[in-house]
């Protein structure tokens, strides 16, 4: 087989809808493959666990994207709310930061 050819196959099936989970599974397999850690069962648990607030997070706006109305607000707020999170478990909730990240948000929406 002629190598563009095999280039040519290679990019189109990354970029049909299968090329993304194979993608996914080929990643995962090399990390589990050069580590051992990894592998580690409360290790994977802990990467679905921390991945489940975007999913939650892309499920909500996907339907709004399909409904028609975009609001591209939510990953301010999402990163807001992760900034207000770990500002929290370190109990030094600063609000100078909070203001600051208030108004960036405010900032970034109005241009």
């Amino acid at each position: 087989m002629d190598e563009t050819n095999l280039r040519a196959r290679t990019l189109r099936l990354l970029r049909s809808a299968g090329g993304a989970w194979l993608a996914l599974a080929l990643l995962l397999a090399v990390c589990a493959l050069t580590s051992a850690p990894f592998r580690n069962p409360q290790n994977l648990l802990n990467i679905v666990r921390q991945s489940s607030y975007g999913g939650i997070v892309a499920l909500g706006m996907t339907f709004v994207i399909v409904s028609g109305g975009i609001d591209l607000s939510v990953g301010s707020l999402f990163a807001l709310s992760g900034v207000c999170a770990a500002s929290r478990r370190r109990r030094t909730f600063a609000p100078l930061r909070l203001l600051l990240t208030v108004w960036a948000m405010l900032r970034e929406r109005s241009s």
